[in-house]
């Protein structure tokens, strides 16, 4: 396993009850049993969730990772919309 110039950024805020997130990472070069994958990039940002509906996520976010599977599905569809 190899990794060459990896970099990952990242920050968080809540203004007005509104919570915003930026991530944001890349890599040059990555090695796994002598394959070479790379160049990679990836950027996901959040703007103006409601932090009330951020705490609603969170916790069946939780759920998820509780339960048995059916449960843990059910949770993961709670969250999509």
């Amino acid at each position: 396993f190899e990794l060459s110039q990896f970099d990952v950024h990242s920050d968080t805020n809540i203004e007005e009850g509104l919570f915003s997130s930026h991530f944001r990472t890349s890599v040059d070069k990555l090695v796994v049993n002598d394959k070479s994958y790379g160049p990679g990039n990836l950027e996901i940002e959040i703007r103006n969730l409601d932090a009330e509906a951020l705490n609603k996520i969170n916790e069946q976010a939780n759920q998820i990772q509780q339960g048995n599977d059916a449960q843990r599905q059910q949770a993961l569809l709670a969250i999509l919309p």
